[in-house]
């Protein structure tokens, strides 16, 4: 019986693990509650079966609850004092301008770069993207993102891809290219900093300028990544802002789950999270899911738009050989062919964030479905990216590197188990916290301040000033450290190298004590032949004293040299044994494999 228990613990578990309550889904008692019955057929079906998921006006009851779209249309109740404070940390955040000046400096950057680089590269192309693109940048957070596409470049990236060069030389290629912008740019006195990352899956150039005149920075500054052949990102960003442009909740929205995940350390790809560009799709697959806003790259709107892209005439109708055509918030908002749900039309910001939450925590199948803007509903299934979707994961389609593209793009791929834990960690909270503050029926204005909070941590509202130093990815002349550079009259307490005089590590030979001891003792010598000889040869005790003085520190000077050569032969014979043993280690476990295959054959 025991043992019986433990099994039974042990798969109520494991079940529940897969989804919570799903033991008591797939098992009932039977034979008057002697056996368990064990069917999952119904549970399966209903995995893969989304009928009623793709009914946006169920999937916004069910975001949202009807409770939440009545009282919206309440004109006293509490969601709209909420809606107030977060609309009023948005326009205390979006200085008119502030914008105005900053616009200018990523103008201005984008003119000196172009200059610089085009001594070299006449037929240089800069192009902006990322958040200046589609104006969903959080207050302080004000990097430009460059594409830079060099024609020399998209040759030579379509040689390589057509098996025309190795990877080898595509690589010196291109990292001799990197290294001639990144001259060009240090040439110039407005960049600072300025350093190339050659072996990233996009290289860049990274730097600062100084002069740009950044309203948002202290001393101006304003940093910037030079991205090669990096033309999808500009695709990317500018469909997100045609999203953005539908509504001002949608931009609100956006901006308010971009500050959510960098707020709560879930915005990093390299964390093993979901980037921001990642948060934002998300945000755009929820609302049109809830009938919110259109799909841009649904084939039968653009019919009845009568669209037709244009690749040839169009180049941004196809980067990379990607259907990247959308159409534009303009072409449909004049038309009218599509209309926003009517349960949608009085939704405030509060019930939005809400339904987000909710919509990700008990109604999106993560386990089943992809989001995809492209799509804009719930029928691609995860299954579709093949070798790299996961059961316990979130799986999201990129808008143009789609699955079934020569080169598809989960932008979930990222996520790490334990990111995935606390994104849903997250979820889960959220909707109960949002959910409790919306049903309450007076609102103070500490649950008011509680709930701006939760979206905006406190130092979110203070400029974030750019470290200029912290950039820098060179070596310190003085001390050989790595992210500074060495100044005039530099303390070098801090020096880690080895003096070429007396082989002492902390300092130069220009600052060894021994030489400043000998230099001394020359010094002493000189100063009493003058002043004994009047300036004239010959010599007496003291000079005398002092010439048996420097031959005896000469003599101690070579015995600490012998002493140093010693030890370093002992060392160097040390390391030999050990080079030696490790080889030979090596060698028997090479041996005790070849055997266990003889042996295994």
């Amino acid at each position: 019986k025991g043992a019986w228990n433990d099994t039974r613990l042990g798969f109520v578990r494991m079940l529940n693990e897969v989804e919570p309550g799903l033991f008591q889904k797939v098992m009932k008692r039977v034979n008057g509650d002697k056996e368990y019955e064990f069917n999952v057929k119904d549970w399966v079906v209903s995995l893969f079966n989304h009928d009623q998921l793709t009914s946006k006006e169920y999937v916004a009851k069910q975001s949202i609850g009807e409770d939440l779209l009545e009282a919206c249309k309440a004109p006293n109740h509490i969601v709209h004092k909420f809606n107030d404070a977060l609309l009023q940390r948005f326009q205390n955040d979006g200085d008119q301008k502030k914008q105005r000046k900053l616009q200018e400096s990523i103008q201005n950057l984008q003119v000196k770069l172009s200059k610089a680089i085009s001594r070299n590269f006449p037929d240089v192309r800069l192009t902006v993207y990322g958040s200046c693109l589609s104006g969903l940048a959080l207050e302080g957070s004000h990097d430009v993102d460059v594409s830079v596409y060099i024609p020399q470049l998209d040759h030579l990236k379509q040689d390589f891809d057509a098996g025309v060069i190795s990877a080898s030389e595509y690589e010196q290629k291109m990292k001799r290219v990197l290294f001639r912008i990144k001259g060009s740019l240090q040439r110039s006195e407005s960049f600072v900093e300025v350093f190339a990352i050659a072996h990233a899956r996009v290289p860049v150039v990274k730097g600062i300028d100084i002069r740009a005149k950044n309203p948002y920075e202290e001393n101006g500054s304003l940093a910037f990544d030079l991205c090669f052949l990096n033309d999808i990102a500009v695709v990317n960003s500018s469909l997100l802002r045609e999203y953005s442009l539908f509504d001002n909740r949608v931009k609100v929205l956006m901006l308010s789950i971009k500050s959510f995940a960098k707020s709560n350390n879930i915005a990093s790809a390299a964390d093993g999270t979901l980037s921001s560009y990642s948060w934002l799709n998300l945000v755009v697959f929820y609302l049109q899911c809830i009938g919110f806003l259109p799909t841009l790259q649904c084939p039968k709107l653009m019919e009845d738009h009568e669209f037709k892209p244009d690749p040839s005439g169009n180049r941004w109708h196809s980067i990379n050989g990607l259907e990247t055509f959308y159409l534009t918030e303009k072409i449909v908002t004049q038309k009218k062919f599509w209309e926003q749900s009517p349960l949608c039309s009085n939704v405030n910001m509060p019930v939005l964030l809400y339904g987000f939450f909710n919509f990700y925590c008990n109604v999106f199948p993560q386990q089943t479905v992809a989001a995809s803007i492209r799509l804009g509903e719930m029928s691609l299934q995860k299954t579709s990216f093949k070798g790299s979707s996961k059961l316990w994961r979130m799986c999201i389609e990129d808008c143009f590197e789609t699955y079934y593209s020569h080169c598809p793009h989960d932008l979930g791929c990222h996520l790490k188990e334990r990111g995935q834990e606390q994104m849903l960690d997250h979820f889960d909270q959220m909707t109960n916290d949002l959910g409790y503050l919306l049903r309450q029926e007076n609102a103070t204005e500490e649950m008011v301040n509680t709930f701006v909070r939760l979206f905006f941590s406190d130092t979110d509202s203070k400029p974030k000033t750019q470290q200029t130093k912290s950039t820098f990815k060179g070596k310190c002349d003085n001390c050989h450290q790595v992210g500074h550079k060495s100044k005039k009259g530099q303390d070098k307490s801090n020096f880690r190298g080895r003096c070429n005089n007396c082989q002492q590590t902390g300092h130069k030979k220009v600052d060894c004590p021994l030489l400043e001891n000998m230099n001394g003792h020359d010094k002493n010598r000189a100063t009493n032949h003058q002043k004994n000889n009047g300036g004239h040869g010959g010599g007496d005790k003291n000079t005398r004293g002092a010439v048996h003085a420097n031959k005896k520190f000469i003599q101690q000077q070579e015995e600490r040299l012998r002493q140093i050569s010693v030890a370093k032969q002992k060392e160097s014979k040390h390391d030999h044994d050990v080079e030696e043993g490790e080889e030979k280690t090596q060698k028997q476990k090479k041996s005790r494999r070849r055997h266990r295959k003889i042996q295994q054959t």
